[in-house]
């Protein structure tokens, strides 16, 4: 059975090929990366692309304030030299980062660069990671009534999340939203929700009985 991850998400213009698609691994696959070590091997394997990164701040930063100067969160290894893809707060105005393994390698990482239109990051570990890539979805292979997993939150956590971002104003989220499927409409069309507004240990129990609930589902086709 194929499942299929949404969350809401800010549209993609300036980075391509898969990235947003890489975005939903990245919202999906740091819930399940404990799920998955209970769960299957080969499952836990092919999530070992899921990193924990932290990021130290230039002092003088306009967004320490808020931010902090050193900052902790999840990212996802994409290809095999290395290159790794983050939620783009992390690293703004960093000046290193470190990246770890879910075995316990530390590794530090480059800053390639910070986008500030979409809010993905991107950084190159400086030594091999020694862990599978997770692989960009392909969309087009998604076929009906494969299952539907929507990460989300109220909308006051989500509104209050998106606008700790530099730049984001209550403006420019409206309009973001305004071209978004409505968040109810995706919870409507689910077969399973996540809800993140609780912390990450409530969701990785979510998605430790999601996972349950999937193995006892009979074959859609």
């Amino acid at each position: 059975m194929r499942i299929q991850c949404r969350r809401r998400s800010i549209p993609v213009r300036g980075l391509r090929n898969g990235l947003p698609v890489a975005l939903l691994a990245l919202a999906c696959a740091t819930a399940l990366t404990s799920a998955a070590r209970a769960q299957s091997p080969a499952l836990a394997e092919l999530l070992s692309g899921v990193v924990h990164m932290k990021t130290f701040i230039n002092p003088d930063g306009r967004t320490t304030r808020t931010l902090g100067r050193e900052r902790e969160g999840s990212a996802i290894v994409i290809d095999s030299n290395g290159l790794i893809l983050t939620i783009g707060y992390l690293m703004v105005e960093a000046h290193s980062a470190e990246v770890m393994t879910n075995d316990g390698q530390d590794v530090p990482a480059n800053i390639v660069g910070y986008d500030h239109q979409t809010g993905f990051g991107l950084l190159q570990a400086i030594a091999p990671l020694k862990v599978q890539p997770l692989a960009f979805g392909k969309s087009a292979e998604l076929k009906e009534r494969d299952a539907v997993v929507v990460v989300s939150a109220p909308p006051e956590v989500q509104h209050s999340r998106v606008l700790q971002r530099p730049g984001m104003t209550m403006d420019k989220l409206e309009a973001i939203l305004a071209k978004q499927m409505p968040d109810a409409e995706k919870r409507r069309r689910a077969d399973f929700i996540v809800d993140t507004s609780r912390g990450l240990e409530p969701a990785r129990a979510q998605v430790r009985a999601i996972l349950a609930a999937i193995a006892t589902m009979p074959k859609r086709r």
